[in-house]
């Protein structure tokens, strides 16, 4: 893994802070942690950065704002691509580029869109939703990385498909 994004939206900032401590001392590094939607944690942590969504603070204003944190956008359109990006987003994730789980309403995006950014977006793309071990060959041409939680969660051999994603990511 290259980095952990920490999405738990229902958690006081104090018991993320905590989290995040508990995640350092274990070693894993402050630049590899991404704090989701809570700038204010992600700072007083010294995270690596923090992810917005679309109920977030404006990409604009974080920069303005936090300018030595590294900022990420999801988005789901073109249009919130070229915002985020013109705002100042280090990088976006986009999804669901397949559809992850039927019983919630994330309505798959496609591998034609993901395309479509690859071509119009001059920043990084992390896509996201649905990606497995199976269909990773097909996204990765195309995006910069790949975000996974329904794979990992699903897995029977964590290590092992942690493992698999990191040769796909990084073939020999």
């Amino acid at each position: 893994m290259t980095a952990v994004h920490l999405k738990v939206k229902a958690w006081s900032a104090h018991k993320l802070y905590t989290l995040i401590e508990r995640l350092q001392d274990k070693g894993i590094p402050s630049s590899k942690i991404y704090v989701n939607d809570r700038v204010d944690v992600a700072v007083a942590a010294k995270a690596g950065g923090v992810q917005l969504s679309y109920r977030s603070l404006p990409v604009a204003s974080v920069r303005e704002s936090f300018s030595g944190i590294r900022i990420g956008k999801t988005i789901h359109t073109m249009e919130e691509a070229k915002r985020a990006e013109a705002e100042g987003a280090d990088y976006i994730m986009f999804g669901h580029v397949f559809a992850a789980d039927p019983s919630l309403d994330t309505p798959e995006q496609g591998l034609e869109k993901l395309i479509e950014l690859k071509e119009e977006i001059h920043i990084p793309i992390l896509a996201y939703g649905g990606i497995t071990t199976k269909n990773a060959e097909k996204v990765l041409p195309y995006a910069d990385g790949i975000a996974v939680q329904s794979s990992m969660w699903q897995a029977t051999d964590r290590p092992g498909m942690i493992k698999h994603f990191y040769n796909l990511m990084r073939p020999e």
